[in-house]
């Protein structure tokens, strides 16, 4: 019997946690296991205790709104979703709507819940919730905040597919979210233009 239990994780008993890192709402936490059969391990994995929103504006005009965006740990500059995490006490509606002001100055007339999507599940528990959005008529782009390298992105949906196809947009969750957006164009489920 084990008589310092910190957690029970599914059947991995945690007896000691360290979290060596804890920033910019993420933690790494290194934990002394015993493992099913009874071993001693360690496990080390990255939590995010708050969950995160993608949003995925669609004008009038047909356009999907993506963010061109410096992406720090790669490097790059990359076509993203908006999106970032859900402050305390806010929905993720309401933080999609926020991130689709803040990020892309769009103000959003409704939302369509994408479903919630949870990325490398064994080292990182990541929860994002990704909506995609109608854009109010005459909603105007923003300028990026001081330091942001953002800047909005509108293109014809029928683009943005080829992009995912190609591998230019390749970000795991957003190339779904936007296969899943598709799906539903394809059946009839959303349509590129609004119905009056």
């Amino acid at each position: 019997m084990v008589d310092n239990i910190v957690e029970q994780r599914g059947p991995f008993t945690v007896t000691k946690r360290q979290t060596v890192l804890n920033h910019y709402h993420m933690e790494v936490n290194l934990d002394d296991v015993i493992r099913p059969d009874g071993t001693p391990g360690e496990y080390s994995w990255i939590n995010f205790p708050r969950q995160a929103v993608l949003v995925y504006p669609l004008g009038n005009n047909g356009n999907i709104y993506l963010a061109r965006e410096f992406v720090y740990g790669l490097n790059a500059y990359k076509i993203e979703a908006a999106g970032g995490v859900i402050e305390e006490g806010e929905s993720p509606v309401d933080a999609a709507r926020r991130k689709a002001m803040v990020e892309l100055g769009l103000e959003v007339e409704s939302l369509r819940p994408l479903g919630p999507q949870a990325t490398i599940t064994s080292r990182v528990y990541n929860v994002t919730h990704s909506f995609l959005a109608r854009i109010q008529e005459g909603s105007q782009p923003a300028r990026p905040r001081s330091g942001d390298a953002i800047s909005l992105a509108a293109f014809p949906f029928a683009e943005v597919m080829d992009m995912v196809r190609s591998r230019v947009i390749n970000t795991a969750i957003i190339a779904a979210d936007l296969w899943t957006i598709n799906d539903l164009i394809n059946r009839g489920r959303v349509s590129l233009r609004p119905t009056s």
